[in-house]
């Protein structure tokens, strides 16, 4: 089954959900801080959410240490990872790399630009051309060996490493979820991006239809890569949680 791990409460799976369940297969939502890891021959996929908490904040969020062992031993037994935004960053610094806080922050809603290797990944191939949210206040450096398969903006947006894939962007979240990250910090974020919260508000609305594609498409391919486990069910398979994650304090930074 495919285990998704939640790091914050205005972090869903969003999109992802969608196409999981339009597809027929299983999923357990594990709430970061609330539930303890899974082992790892529990897994046969694992997915990073993002969170308002950097990577790097392991004495304050606590789970963020089981959470890179995790990655560890995933990659360790060829089990297929994606980390999404701060799931990226996780991964990074699990692996080699590092995560830390950006020069700027990027608050955009544009194309990633695809390395060669991007443009004929399974996965991250789909993104080309393709507008997606991009908003973090923090960054990476790539685990030694890792394949870069998208920049943007001065920073890395993709690499894979082992089984696991890294991506900055956002393909899973929705305008409502989106709507959802409103507090004092955040707002500090997008203008110290030099962006407008408003005009990301609206490109998101406008081009929704767009982005259910282009994530049907990118977690489409992350999926098709997968082992004949996870299986479709029948009667759907909306991602199940045992408890809701812990709830964090205003947003701070998108990851």
């Amino acid at each position: 089954m495919i285990t998704i791990v939640q790091n914050d409460p205005v972090a869903p799976a969003g999109r992802l959900a969608d196409v999981l369940d339009r597809r027929g297969i299983p999923a357990r939502i594990v709430a970061a801080g609330r539930e303890a890891m899974p082992d790892i021959g529990e897994v046969s996929a694992l997915v990073l959410l993002g969170g308002t908490m950097g990577a790097y904040e392991t004495d304050e969020y606590p789970f963020l240490v089981a959470e890179g062992r995790l990655v560890v031993d995933a990659v360790d037994a060829g089990v297929p990872v994606l980390g999404i935004c701060l799931g990226s960053q996780i991964i990074a610094s699990a692996l080699g790399g590092a995560a830390y806080p950006a020069p700027r922050p990027e608050a955009v809603f544009a194309p990633v630009e695809l390395t060669p290797h991007g443009r004929v990944d399974p996965a991250v191939g789909t993104l080309h051309g393709r507008s997606l949210l991009r908003v973090h206040a923090d960054t990476f450096d790539a685990p030694p060996h890792a394949t870069i398969l998208a920049t943007g903006g001065g920073y890395l947006q993709a690499f894979r490493v082992g089984s696991a894939l890294a991506i900055q962007p956002h393909p899973e979240v929705t305008p409502a979820i989106f709507a959802t990250w409103r507090s004092a910090s955040f707002d500090d974020l997008v203008a110290r991006a030099g962006a407008d919260r408003a005009q990301l508000d609206a490109a998101l609305r406008v081009a929704d239809d767009d982005v259910a594609e282009t994530a049907d498409r990118f977690f489409g391919g992350f999926l098709a890569g997968l082992p004949a486990d996870p299986r479709p069910v029948s009667g759907g398979a909306r991602p199940r949680r045992s408890s809701p994650p812990a709830r964090r304090p205003g947003l701070r930074r998108s990851g």
